[in-house]
């Protein structure tokens, strides 16, 4: 494997060479059987919940679902009504039949992500928690719905968009899985989960925790393409071109809102290097919190995700 790649998939804390998982793709879990769900354009989206009151939404990201957050929710359930959803072909959500790539654009998360909004009654007083590929859904959803709005929390996402001219190992990690190798290491020996997820995880996770991140990607083809999907959607340059005007318009918005804003700085963590840090340490009513861990850090330190979010819910700025 070329060195570049080497490097990024181990600031996302992989291990190089992984083999994937065999499984039972219609076994569900015990999380999956005390989820709810609600039916959006024939597809079912499935979330927990926890809590009442004004609601609080996690949206993970790739390759996630709401599992990620099973020990964060504890912390935020005392202040207010909490929703984790699994993105649409994640998690206990229904794939979409006969999919090909372009059934998992981000313009049809936002729409499924919109829609479950309101199925749910998120309508006020929201506020957003989220990572990686949940960060342009959620920041967007925000923009778009500002007077909805309480408070955004983010960690490990996307405050940034990628200009053709950022480091070859960064480069190298999005281009890679834009190449058929790239294809076929995601929907052949599932390398999403298996070696930027789980690898670095074999001393943190119990094998049940393992079965539920592989069990909706335990079928190789199409069952995967949503891990497919999200990375050769990370706009290098102008391309994808919607991808990266989205980009454009929620980083603006979170440039100027005045919205209270928790960034949960994770150190060493991926996808906020030291150099790109100014970016969000720029945006209006923001507070800091540094917490240690790598890109999956709901993993790492959940607690220490969990105090950070119960103590900024108790009293966001104003």
């Amino acid at each position: 494997m070329n060195s570049t790649r080497r490097t990024v998939l181990a600031a996302m804390g992989a291990i190089w060479p992984a083999t994937a998982a065999a499984g039972d793709a219609g076994r569900r879990s015990r999380a999956a059987r005390k989820k709810r769900a609600r039916t959006i354009d024939g597809l079912s989206l499935a979330y927990v919940e926890a809590g009442d009151g004004d609601p609080i939404v996690f949206l993970h990201g790739n390759p996630t679902s709401s599992h990620l957050w099973r020990n964060v929710i504890p912390y935020a359930a005392p202040y207010g009504r909490c929703i984790a959803p699994d993105l649409l072909g994640m998690g206990d959500s229904d794939k979409v039949p006969d999919a090909v790539e372009s059934d998992y654009r981000v313009q049809r998360h936002i729409a499924h992500l919109d829609a479950f909004m309101e199925r749910v009654r998120a309508d006020r007083n929201v506020t957003l928690v989220v990572h990686d590929w949940g960060g342009p859904l959620g920041f967007d959803w925000a923009r778009r719905n500002e007077t909805k709005l309480r408070a955004l929390v983010f960690m490990e996402t996307f405050v940034w968009r990628m200009p053709t001219t950022a480091p070859k190992e960064v480069l190298g990690f999005f281009q890679f899985y834009r190449s058929q190798a790239g294809a076929k290491a995601v929907l052949d020996e599932n390398q999403f989960v298996e070696t930027v997820l789980l690898r670095q995880m074999k001393d943190r996770l119990s094998d049940q925790d393992f079965d539920e991140y592989r069990r909706p990607f335990a079928t190789p083809g199409a069952s995967r393409l949503p891990t497919l999907a999200f990375p050769r959607q990370a706009p290098i340059g102008e391309d994808p071109a919607d991808v990266a005007a989205l980009f454009d318009h929620y980083l603006a918005f979170m440039a100027r809102t005045k919205v209270p804003k928790l960034w949960i700085n994770v150190q060493p963590g991926a996808l906020i290097p030291e150099p790109l840090k100014s970016t969000p340490r720029s945006w209006p009513n923001l507070t800091e919190v540094e917490v240690e861990g790598t890109h999956f850090v709901q993993e790492d330190v959940p607690h220490a995700i969990g105090r950070s979010i119960r103590d900024f819910l108790k009293a966001p700025p104003e």
